[in-house]
């Protein structure tokens, strides 16, 4: 079942929200721009632990693996539409990710992220820690 809410929600209420879903979609075209993209909302997914059905491009499959959320092919709509039917008959396939985005989504934390990030910066500007 698929519902479409077309209303605007108070942030403080999006973790409550999001926590009942049981699948994310990120969905997008591809293009040169995009290819090189890795979409925030695939992050907030997989920091509360929902599987996410994902477009596949460079970035996000540098940090993901069809282990870890589900990808189609933006140029293919009928490999969207066949995965949901795939996830909708097999329960097990989200039960699966989510054990896997369980033991995975520490790694992306901004607590974690930020250090790398900062790191970064001072290395490029000749700062020392």
């Amino acid at each position: 079942k698929i519902n479409f809410i077309n209303k605007s929600f108070p942030v403080t209420k999006l973790n409550e929200i999001l926590s009942s879903f049981n699948l994310g979609i990120v969905s997008y075209d591809i293009s040169e721009a995009t290819e090189y993209m890795l979409p925030v909302k695939l992050l907030e997914y997989i920091s509360l632990g929902i599987p996410a059905i994902v477009v596949k491009n460079r970035v996000i499959q540098h940090y993901f693996t069809a282990e870890d959320v589900f990808f189609y092919e933006s140029s293919k709509p009928d490999s969207l539409k066949n995965l949901i039917t795939e996830i909708s008959d097999n329960n097990n396939l989200l039960l699966e990710k989510r054990k896997r985005l369980k033991e995975i989504r520490s790694k992306y934390f901004w607590s974690i992220e930020s250090k790398k990030y900062y790191n970064l910066v001072n290395n490029l500007i000749g700062a020392s820690n």
